[in-house]
């Protein structure tokens, strides 16, 4: 499938179709499934080229994290991109999360992500 990467991007997919019979026979290969581990890394102060897209009427003031963490929080919500929820979990504050949460016009299911996306955050700023 394509994928926005910064540009269009080739990649391959792999999804559960959990509504499929044969999920119960796959079940437990897929629990045994780990991600390659992560080395540390320092928090980004801007946001990757990667996931610009997401942010394609955006000035480019408000990509800096240390300045807009919150507003980058709560685009990341909206957008529900994977990727861009992915680096947003390793690079922003609870706080921003928090703030995003609150800010009007979530679905309940944004919302809630967003509280999750807190209590998991990796630091603070």
């Amino acid at each position: 499938m394509m994928l926005a990467r910064g540009h269009a991007a080739e990649a391959t997919v792999y999804q559960v179709r959990f509504s499929s019979p044969q999920w119960l026979g796959l079940a437990p290969a897929i629990a045994g499934v780990r991600l390659p581990a992560r080395h540390e890394q320092p928090p980004a102060k801007r946001v990757p080229p990667h996931l610009l897209h997401l942010f394609w009427n955006t000035a480019p003031a408000q990509l800096d994290v240390a300045a807009s963490a919150p507003f980058i929080a709560r685009r990341l919500i909206t957008s529900f991109d994977p990727d861009g929820l992915a680096w947003g979990t390793a690079n922003l504050p609870a706080s921003a999360w928090e703030h995003a949460a609150a800010t009007r016009g979530l679905e309940p299911a944004q919302r809630a992500l967003a509280h999750n996306l807190a209590r998991h955050a990796p630091h603070a700023v």
